[in-house]
Order: structure tokens, then sequence, then C-alpha cells
């Protein structure tokens, strides 16, 4: 397992290589750690956060979590799937990660980088079912996570198979979550009702199906090949 503990100095990632972009962060490799990832918030998104108005805005930002509140929410899911997974003695669907450090590029959340067969960074689900090949995608690991995901209550309520990575370090390969989870809606209503949470994450994965080389399969709860 990797050593992913925090350090006191300030990281200047000015020249760090950026190995992905979302949305809301990006994605670099941690200098000097190759075992490990940092995930930052987009500058575009914090100095929006910044010049918010009004006094609940002002609040916020003095008392609360500043633009690093979505945080919580990954951290709570992670906590509340991986007890669920210790009892019933299932692995966590979710790539591991550890605590935050400071950067040039505001708060990094510190993650474990999931490799592929040859050590470089592993590929998402997106990248496989674009690969063009019928066998890219493995379905035996794939209908494991979707168990998995079931089984544990998953709240993700932003699946994509760009959020999704094929993990080659484990014999057969597994599938993780790397981003897109946690409960977002301040009624956790997907978290307390099961049912709720499972009618989303099939509405997910028909998504994800959609326009891909694979069938999603409702009833079953599984992928299959078209």
């Amino acid at each position: 397992m990797a050593d992913i503990r925090s350090s006191d100095r300030m990281l200047d990632l000015s020249d760090a290589h950026r190995l992905a972009r979302g949305k809301v962060r990006d994605v670099f490799a941690r200098p000097g750690r190759p075992d490990q990832l940092l995930k930052t918030l987009r500058g575009t998104k914090r100095i929006a956060y910044a010049r918010r108005r009004g006094v609940r805005a002002w609040i916020k930002r003095r008392a609360g979590l500043g633009p690093y509140r979505y945080l919580l929410k990954e951290y709570r899911c992670y906590l509340r799937v991986a007890h669920r997974a210790e009892r019933l003695d299932r692995p966590i669907p979710i790539a591991e990660f550890g605590s935050v450090v400071r950067t040039d590029r505001g708060l990094a959340q510190v993650a474990v980088r999931v490799p592929d067969a040859q050590g470089a960074l592993a590929p998402t689900l997106r990248d496989l079912m674009r690969a063009g090949r019928d066998d890219a995608v493995p379905l035996g690991p794939l209908n494991a996570f979707v168990r998995d995901l079931y089984d544990l209550n998953v709240v993700v309520p932003d699946l994509t198979a760009g959020n999704v990575v094929l993990d080659a370090s484990v014999s057969g390969g597994r599938f993780l979550l790397v981003d897109g989870y946690g409960e977002k809606a301040f009624v956790p209503l997907r978290t307390w009702f099961p049912a709720i949470n499972a009618r989303a994450l099939g509405r997910g994965f028909a998504r994800i199906a959609a326009g891909s080389p694979l069938r999603w399969n409702g009833t079953a709860r599984r992928f299959e090949a078209q």
C-alpha cells in the first residue's frame, strides 16, 4: 500500500505533469512520488467561489469549508462504503485516497495512483470502450464492480465511463471509482433508501452503455456484449 502521508511543505505544481482535466478538478502526478496523484480544484472554480456575493457566501468563506466542501461528501461516502464492505467482507470499489496537502493551486487531495498492466496510469472505462476491440472491456471484472456498487449502496450522482478505471495491480483486473461519488442532496435519500439509489445506478449504467459496444441488462443488473 502506498504511503499517503501529508507534508508540512507547500508543493509547487507549476512544473508538475497534469494527467487529466475534469469539469471541477485537475489531476497531477505528485512530484517525487510516482505512486501518488494530486487532485486540485480548478482555478476557475476557486476564483468563482471567492467572487460570490452576499452574507451567506461571506459566512461560508469565513466559517465553512470554503470551496472544498465537496471533499466532505467524498470522505463520508468512502467511510460509509468501507464500513459496509468490512461487514460484508467485500472489496471497496472506490480508489484509495488519503489526506490533503497544500499546493500553489490550493488544497490537493492525495490519491493512490491506479496502474495499468505496464505501470502507466490506468485506462478509464471510456478509454476501453473506445478501443474498438470486442474484448477491450473485461465483462467479468466490470460486472463484479456493478454488483459491488449495488450491494454496498454506493451513491454515484455522476456515474460516467470516465469516472471508472481498470486497476491491473490485482489478478484479472478490477474496476474502481475514482470520481463522481458521494451524496449531493441536502436530504440523503439515496443513502437512506437503497431502492432509490438502485434505480439511479441503473439509469447511470444505461447511459454508459448507450453508444458503446456493450448492452445494459437492467433486469439482471449486468453489462453484456452487443
